[in-house]
C-alpha cells in the first residue's frame, strides 16, 4: 500500500494497513499459494478484486460489531458502559495500525534499549540499534527498486504511446502493430489501459520486488549478514500462528501485528512497512523475556525509570522557569507511595504517574476481563496514586508526607493537572478516560486526568510549549471533564486546539445544541510536517502553529522569558478570547511604543463574558506614582465601574520589568482566577 505524501489527506482514504494484513494473513495461513504463471495484468486485476470485497468485508464487520453491541447492550443495560469500551476496543484494533510517528516511536525504541544493546546482541545475534536501522532501512531500500523498476518500464510506455499516437495517425512503425480496439477508442481509454498495463508491469513478480533477502539488508544497512538474518527470522510470523477459528475474518492485534515479517522463497517480506515500528519495541521485548529473565528483569527497572525521566525531562523543557523533580517517596501514617514526577512554574503544576506495563492482545481485542485487568494496572492504579497523595494532603502537610519546602510549594499551586503517561499506546482509554470512571476504574469525584503515550506527549511538547501548553491542558480538561467532546486520539485533540482553540461555544449555545461531537481529521497539518521532515513529503510544510498575532504573542514570550509572579495566569488571560479578541491586543500592542512617545502612558482594557477584565497598562512619565499602585487603582476602578469580581493587570515598574497584578473584590485567593479559564 503506497500513498503520494505531498497529497495525502487522512479524511480521503480509503485504504488501510488492516486491509492488507489481513490478506497477508490468509495467504499465511494458505501456506502463501503460488502461481508463477500468471500475467501481469490478471494479477493486479485479481488484486484489485481482493483489496475491494476486504474493505466490504471490513465494512460488514464493524457494522455487525456495532448491531452486536447494540444487542449485549440491550440484553445487559448495567454493563453498557464497560460494553461500550470494549467496542472502541475492537474498532480501533479492527483499523488502526500506527500508534504514533515512526520517529517518535523509533527514538523511544532506541532509547528505552540503549543501555543493553551489547547483552542484547549476544543473546539474539542482533542489537537493538541494529533493529532500528534495518526497520528504517526497509522502506527507502524498497523505494529505490521501485524507481529503478520505475524508470525502465516508464521509457518502455512512453515509446509505446508514441507509436500507438502515429499508428492512429496512420502512419506504421516497424515491428509494432497495436490492437484494432485501441486503434479505434476514444483517447483517455487508451491512456487509462496504458496506465493499467504499465503498473501491472511495475509490480510484476511481486515477491522477487518486495522480498528483503539478508544479503540485501546487510549491504544497505552495513550490518553483518548474520545480525540481518537473525533479526528477520526472528520478527517473523510462522505459519501455525494462524487460526482460521480466529483469524479467518477480521480482528484486532492478530498474530502480524506482533511479528510483522513473512518468510517466501525469495526472502522475506513486510506486508505494511509503514507499520513495522510499532511492532518493534513489544516483539523485542518478548524475544528478550523468553531468552533471557536475568536480563528481562534488568531491562524492567530501567524501562520504568526511563519513562519517569523522559516524562519529566519532555514537560519540563516545554515550560518556562520550571523546577522539576522524579521518584518522590512520601508517606502518611496510613499510606505510602511515590510521585513519579513532579514539574511547576509559577501558578502551574503537573503531577506525573507513569506506566510502562503492556496492554495485552486480548484487552485490544476487547476482551472485558483482561481490559479490566491492564487498564486496572496502568490508568486505575495510577490514577489511584494521585488519589491517595491528594486524600493525604488533606490529612497532613506537604512537609509532614515528606516532601521538601520547593516541592510542597509546588504541590500547593493553584493550577494542578495530573496526568498519567503510559510507554504503550492507550488511545481509546485516554481520549475518553472521564467515561472511565462509569465502569469504575477511576473516581467519579476526582479530577479527571491527562492520559497520553509517551509517543503521543513527545509530539504534544513539540507542538505546543509555556503558554499554549498550559492552556490546552486547561482548556482539553474542560472538555473532558464535559463529556460532550471526543477525539479519535490526543492529537485530534492538538489539531483542533492549534486550529480552532479547543473552542465550541458557538456549537453548544446554539439553539438545538449536539449531544456530541467527535473530532476526526485535525491531525492533517500535524501529518504533513512530519512527512516532510522524516523526508518522505518534498513540498515544504511549515510547523503547524497557533494563530497568534505577532504582537501579541513576542509580549506572551516576554511574560515567559521574565516570569513576575502571576505571568501563567495572565498570559492565559492574554489568548484565552476568540479571534477578536487576539486582534484587538495585537492593535494595542503595535501601537504601546508611538503611544508612550506621545502621551507617557497608554493602556488597553478588554472584558470577558462579564467574568473578568484584563488591563495592559504603560506609564513612563517622570515623578507619577509607583506604577504598580497605579496599576492596582486602575483595574479596581474597572472593577467597580463594570460590577465584575476579578481583574488581571500587567504593567512595568521602574526598571522596565513586567509585574502582574491580579485582584478581586472579594478575599478570595488566586483559585477563583483558575475558574475562569477552566468552567
Amino acid at each position: 500500500m503506497s500513498f503520494d505524501p505531498n497529497t495525502f489527506r487522512e479524511s480521503d482514504s480509503s485504504s488501510s494497513p488492516a486491509h492488507i494484513e489481513y490478506l497477508a494473513l490468509q495467504a499465511l495461513g494458505a501456506a502463501w499459494p503460488r502461481r508463477d504463471n500468471i500475467e501481469p495484468e490478471e494479477s493486479l486485476e485479481l488484486t484489485n478484486e481482493a483489496l475491494s470485497l476486504v474493505r466490504e468485508i471490513f465494512n460488514d464487520e464493524h457494522a455487525l460489531l456495532s448491531i452486536g453491541l447494540l444487542d449485549k447492550a440491550g440484553a445487559n443495560p448495567d454493563k453498557s458502559n464497560e460494553l461500550e469500551y470494549a467496542h472502541r476496543a475492537r474498532l480501533q484494533s479492527l483499523s488502526v495500525r500506527s500508534s504514533g510517528y515512526a520517529e517518535c516511536v523509533i527514538k523511544v525504541f532506541t532509547e528505552v534499549f540503549d543501555p543493553f544493546n551489547r547483552e542484547i546482541e549476544s543473546i539474539l545475534g542482533f542489537s537493538a540499534i541494529d533493529v532500528a536501522i534495518i526497520a528504517q532501512a526497509m522502506g527507502p531500500l524498497l523505494n529505490s527498486r521501485l524507481e529503478q523498476r520505475q524508470d525502465e518500464i516508464q521509457k518502455k510506455y512512453d515509446d509505446i504511446e508514441r507509436k500507438i499516437k502515429r499508428a492512429r495517425r496512420g502512419k506504421t512503425t516497424p515491428g509494432f502493430s497495436p490492437s484494432p480496439e485501441l486503434l479505434q477508442a476514444s483517447w483517455p481509454k487508451v491512456q487509462a489501459h496504458l496506465r493499467f498495463s504499465y503498473v501491472a508491469e511495475l509490480f510484476a513478480h511481486p515477491c522477487e520486488l518486495f522480498a528483503y533477502t539478508p544479503e540485501d539488508l546487510s549491504e544497505y544497512c552495513s550490518i553483518s549478514v548474520e545480525s540481518c538474518e537473525a533479526f528477520l527470522i526472528a520478527f517473523s510470523c510462522e505459519p501455525s500462528e494462524f487460526n482460521e477459528l480466529h483469524h479467518a475474518l477480521p480482528g484486532g492485534a492478530h498474530p502480524l501485528t506482533e511479528s510483522p515479517i513473512i518468510q517466501v522463497n525469495e526472502g522475506y517480506i513486510v506486508p505494511v512497512i509503514g507499520t513495522i515500528h510499532d511492532t518493534l519495541r513489544p516483539r523485542l521485548e518478548d524475544l528478550i523475556r523468553n531468552s533471557s529473565p536475568k536480563l528481562w528483569e534488568k531491562y524492567l527497572r530501567f524501562r520504568g525509570k526511563y519513562l519517569e525521566s523522559k516524562s519529566v525531562e519532555l514537560l519540563s523543557k516545554a515550560l518556562p522557569g520550571t523546577q522539576s523533580w522524579q521518584g518522590i517517596k512520601w508517606q502518611s501514617p496510613t499510606a505510602n507511595s511515590e510521585l513519579d514526577g513532579l514539574v511547576g512554574t509559577d501558578s502551574f503544576t503537573i503531577r506525573v504517574q507513569c506506566k510502562a506495563g503492556r496492554l495485552s492482545a486480548p484487552t485490544r481485542r476487547g476482551a472485558i476481563d483482561r481490559m479490566r485487568r491492564d487498564i486496572g494496572a496502568l490508568i486505575q492504579s495510577a490514577a489511584h496514586q494521585h488519589e491517595l497523595l491528594a486524600t493525604a494532603s488533606e490529612e497532613s502537610s506537604y512537609a509532614d508526607l515528606g516532601f521538601s519546602d520547593s516541592q510542597a510549594a509546588a504541590l500547593e499551586a493553584p493550577i494542578q493537572i495530573e496526568s498519567i503517561v503510559c510507554l504503550d499506546d492507550v488511545t481509546v482509554w485516554s481520549t475518553l478516560t472521564g467515561e472511565l470512571a462509569k465502569i469504575g476504574l477511576i473516581s467519579d469525584t476526582r479530577p479527571i486526568p491527562w492520559v497520553l503515550s509517551l509517543t503521543d506527549l513527545l509530539v504534544v511538547v513539540e507542538l505546543l510549549d509555556g503558554t499554549s501548553l498550559i492552556h490546552y491542558l486547561l482548556r482539553r480538561h474542560r472538555l473532558e471533564r464535559d463529556g460532550r467532546i471526543t477525539a479519535h486520539d490526543e492529537l485530534d485533540w492538538v489539531g483542533n486546539y492549534i486550529s480552532e482553540g479547543l473552542y465550541f461555544d458557538w456549537a453548544f449555545n446554539s439553539p438545538e445544541p449536539p449531544d456530541r461531537i467527535f473530532l476526526t481529521t485535525y491531525t492533517e497539518e500535524i501529518d504533513s510536517w512530519y512527512f516532510w521532515r522524516a523526508g518522505h513529503r518534498s513540498v515544504v510544510t511549515p510547523k503547524p502553529e497557533q494563530p497568534i498575532p505577532p504582537s501579541l504573542l513576542r509580549f506572551i514570550r516576554r511574560l515567559e522569558v521574565e516570569r513576575p509572579a502571576g505571568w501563567v495566569i495572565a498570559a492565559i488571560a492574554l489568548i484565552n478570547g476568540d479571534d477578536e479578541c487576539l486582534d484587538l491586543w495585537e492593535r494595542n500592542l503595535k501601537v504601546v511604543n508611538q503611544k508612550i512617545s506621545e502621551n507617557g502612558w497608554t493602556n488597553a482594557t478588554q472584558t470577558f463574558k462579564e467574568r473578568f477584565g484584563v488591563t495592559l497598562f504603560f506609564d513612563r512619565r517622570l515623578g507619577v506614582p509607583d506604577v504598580e499602585t497605579q496599576l492596582r487603582e486602575y483595574c479596581l476602578m474597572k472593577m467597580k465601574q463594570l460590577e465584575l469580581a476579578h481583574w488581571v493587570g500587567v504593567t512595568e515598574n521602574r526598571s522596565g520589568k513586567l509585574v502582574v497584578g491580579l485582584f478581586s473584590s472579594t478575599d478570595s485567593d488566586i483559585r477563583e482566577f483558575i475558574q475562569l479559564f477552566t468552567h
